[in-house]
Formats: C-alpha cells, sequence, structure tokens
C-alpha cells in the first residue's frame, strides 16, 4: 500500500536524523499523499500513534508558557489560519508571501533573497515554520527531555525493535517538551533554506557584511547565526520569554545576555508584535509579558493586507514544515 511504503520510508528518515517529530510526518505525509481513502487514512493515524505513553505528570508551579495543546502541528496551522492571515512575510529574509487556495506565493522580488549556491531548490522556494529558540537548545537543556535526546529511552523503540533518540524520542516521552515545542510566542515564518541553514546555530552579532542568500541580510558563521537588525527585538524578546514561561527547562547563556538587553533597547516593540502576542495570547492562553507591557494604547495593525502581491513576481509552493 502506498501510503505505508512512504510513511516506513518517512520514518526511517526521521530516525536517523531527528529531522520530522511524528506529528510532523503524519502531517507532511498526509500533504504529499494527496486524497486518501479513510481505511487510508486511519491506517496512517494508526502507525504514527504510539502505543505506550510514560505516564503523564502533573506540570510545575513555575510553569508559565503553553498549556493549551501539545501538537506543533496544529500549533503551525493555527498560526497559518489565525494569526498571520492569508498575507505576511518571514521573519529572517522579510520575503512577502500570500496564500491563496491553500498555496504561499514568495514574492522574492521584496525581500532580495536568491539560492546559496545559485541553483533552486524546493526549500529555496518554501515557507516553513521557525522555532526562534531552537527546539534543541530546550530539548537538550535539562532533565526527562535531554536525557532522551541524547541518550534514548525505554520506549522510544521502533515496532522492528530498532531504539531511536533526538527530538523523535523527547517527544514521545516529554511533556513538557512536547509543550515547548507547540508554543507559538516562539515560532514565525522563514523561508526553507534559510530555515535549515540556521538549524540551531545560536544567535550573535558577526563583524562585516556577508550575506549568504542573495541580498537577504541574515549572516551565518561556523556554529552562529546574524538575524537582521529590525527583528532582532522580536527575537531577543522571545528568548527572554522562554526562559520567562519555563524556568528550569531553559536558561539564557550568560554571555548571551548583553547582547540580548542591546537587542530589545534598539529594536522596540512594534504594533505588528503586539497584534501576533495578543493574538496568540487569545488562542494558547497565556501572554508574552516581554511584548505585552510595551502594547497599551498601540494601535494593532492587521496581518490582512489590502495590497496583493504581484502575480508575475511570485512562486507557488506548497507551505510544510521542517524543524532542526
Amino acid at each position: 500500500m502506498k501510503s505505508i511504503i512512504l510513511f516506513l520510508s518517512l520514518i526511517s528518515l526521521s530516525s536517523a536524523t531527528s529531522f520530522w517529530s511524528l506529528d510532523e510526518g503524519r502531517e507532511i505525509l498526509l500533504e504529499r499523499l494527496g486524497p486518501l481513502t479513510s481505511e487510508e487514512s486511519e491506517e496512517i493515524t494508526t502507525a504514527v500513534t504510539p502505543e505506550v505513553l510514560p505516564e503523564e505528570k502533573e506540570l510545575p508551579e513555575s510553569w508559565k508558557g503553553n498549556e493549551a495543546q501539545e501538537s506543533f502541528s496544529t500549533a503551525r496551522r493555527l498560526l497559518e489560519r489565525e494569526v498571520f492571515g492569508s498575507s505576511n512575510s518571514t521573519i529572517y529574509c522579510g520575503c512577502e508571501y500570500v496564500v491563496v487556495e491553500g498555496k504561499t506565493m514568495v514574492d522574492f522580488s521584496t525581500c532580495g533573497f536568491f539560492p546559496k549556491d545559485g541553483t533552486w531548490n524546493d526549500r529555496d522556494r518554501r515557507v516553513e515554520w521557525e522555532h526562534v529558540l531552537p527546539a534543541s537548545h530546550f530539548g537538550k537543556f535539562a532533565g526527562e527531555m535531554k536525557d532522551a535526546w541524547e541518550n534514548g529511552h525505554v520506549l522510544c523503540e521502533t515496532s522492528s525493535g530498532k531504539t531511536y533518540k533526538g527530538r523523535r524520542c523527547a517527544e514521545k516521552v516529554s511533556r513538557e517538551f512536547r509543550l515547548m515545542q507547540a508554543d507559538m510566542h516562539n515560532l514565525w515564518p522563514a523561508m526553507g533554506s534559510v530555515n535549515g541553514l540556521r538549524s540551531d546555530r545560536q544567535i550573535a552579532e558577526i563583524s562585516g557584511e556577508t550575506p549568504t542568500f542573495g541580498t537577504c541580510d541574515a549572516e551565518f558563521e561556523f556554529g552562529i547565526f546574524e538575524p537582521r537588525d529590525v527583528v532582532r527585538g522580536e527575537m531577543a524578546r522571545t528568548y527572554l520569554y522562554m526562559e520567562w514561561a519555563y524556568g528550569g527547562y531553559y536558561q539564557i547563556p550568560d554571555e548571551l545576555r548583553p547582547m540580548l538587553t542591546r537587542w530589545v533597547q534598539s529594536d522596540p516593540v512594534s504594533p505588528e508584535e503586539c497584534r501576533k502576542e495578543s493574538r496568540i495570547a487569545e488562542i494558547q492562553g497565556n501572554s508574552n509579558p516581554f511584548v505585552r507591557s510595551h502594547c497599551e494604547g498601540m494601535v494593532l495593525e492587521s496581518s490582512e493586507s489590502s495590497d496583493p502581491v504581484s502575480a508575475p513576481d511570485m512562486v507557488g509552493v506548497e507551505q510544510e514544515t521542517s524543524e532542526k
């Protein structure tokens, strides 16, 4: 059966690289297969549903973050439909895009984006959902999720007896990890290839100007990544939020704090950032105080643009998700 063959290939890749979670794997597979019979759909769902899960623990009293839902795929779909809307722009390059009948149309003339190696591939044309604070930074920080990510777990075993670790294992055994990876305050749209190269690189300031993707102002050196000036505040406030919301599960490195303070001051909260924060708080049930405290009295902007991107400059692609 085509669905099971493709699913097994996907899970094999996932266990080798920890690139997709089970939740994402199911979503991506269903998108790529297209229309399925009810029996095929049920078979896929059954195949990716873990048979054994650890006993659910209560969250600690210090927990101030997401408690609404544990599905990363649900989180990104809510962002697509309820927060960012059908017209917006990517965080790292500022590429404007619109969603038309399920297709994401990117206007590359708005951001100067060009493939790193000069040859276009699927990820160069794709909008993905990016963890501003990479999942591995909290997944490998402490406790049960760190142990599962680095060493695996007795429950992290396939039906054929093959063991696995990494993000997929952390997601299976840790409710805390599932909630943190689905926190919408930490998710933004990004060009797929930029997201992929950023991976789990730490944010930093890089001397000089050496853009990698055309004139997109996202710069990379070994192990570090420098975002463009106009989103540094958003990224800094996201790091501060994740530490505040998940005390004991993530802590900002001491050497990073002075830079984050500078970024917060040099790139203050905007009406659009307030609008995003407010809408996520309505859906998810908790606020980012590092944004909310600056929003009183602001006129919030809508995510819906009245000026569609001109069709000749667009490339139509399906919006998918890939994560480190």
